[in-house]
């Protein structure tokens, strides 16, 4: 499994995740919910095991969410939800606030491409 596989498994864990809480489903309710074991639920929300289609389209639909709210990340139609997700929260930061996010965030993605962290 490729460094990048392994990352987006780790993303849609840590989504899965978000949204459980969100929802306010502790870990034990939510296997019970979309018929898994929590020790196997637990596995995905951690990124160390891969879910079916199947499991991973129960986990959308009980979840009340959809597939492109757990990838915004990894499919590039999505990318553009997420990153329009991301302008509706810096714009409703306060000026300063605003500048600094813009700021991070600039340096952030110079750093990344500057980095060959996350390549194949």
């Amino acid at each position: 499994m490729s460094i990048l596989s392994k990352l987006n498994d780790v993303l849609i864990g840590k989504r899965i995740r978000q949204w459980r809480k969100k929802r306010g489903y502790s870990q034990m309710q939510f296997a019970e919910v979309v018929d898994l074991s929590t020790n196997y639920l637990s596995g995905i929300e951690c990124g160390k095991k891969h879910p079916t289609l199947y499991t991973f389209i129960r986990i959308v639909n009980a979840l009340d969410c959809t597939a492109d709210d757990l990838l915004t990340d990894l499919i590039p139609a999505a990318r553009a939800t997420g990153a329009a997700q991301l302008l509706e929260e810096l714009a409703s930061l306060p000026q300063e606030q605003y500048l600094v996010a813009l700021t991070t965030m600039d340096a952030m993605v110079s750093a990344f491409k500057n980095s060959k962290t996350f390549e194949d």
